[in-house]
């Protein structure tokens, strides 16, 4: 897992896998400014999240564009969410679709 940060931009892609390695590829809105890139079997790929700093100083996000997915395509995607790597990062209620996210002192451990 790689993390790259975007400080002036405020955005964060935590990379999973080599996209060039694994094929096809398609992307998901959980919500505006967070996308999730996974392979054609479903395995994350990319999180992307814009505006991470003020995202995790609030204490819930509704992952609304999540519930707009296909029911197929949403169950996958809890389940991803739901396991690690990926359940490390986001916390997502798959009742509600509402969650957070983690916190930003992750940035400060990973520069060490």
């Amino acid at each position: 897992m790689q993390l790259l940060y975007d400080e002036e931009g405020d955005v964060l892609d935590v990379i999973f896998k080599d996209a060039a390695l694994n094929g096809s590829q398609a992307g998901y809105e959980l919500r505006q400014g967070v996308v999730l890139y996974v392979t054609a079997k479903m395995s994350p790929l990319q999180l992307t999240v814009v505006s991470f700093r003020r995202l995790t100083q609030l204490p819930v996000i509704h992952f609304d564009r999540l519930e707009k997915q296909p029911k197929k395509i949403r169950e996958k995607l809890l389940s991803q969410l739901a396991s690690p790597p990926l359940s490390s990062l986001l916390r997502i209620d798959p009742v509600t679709n509402y969650g957070h996210i983690m916190s930003p002192a992750l940035l400060d451990v990973c520069a060490v």
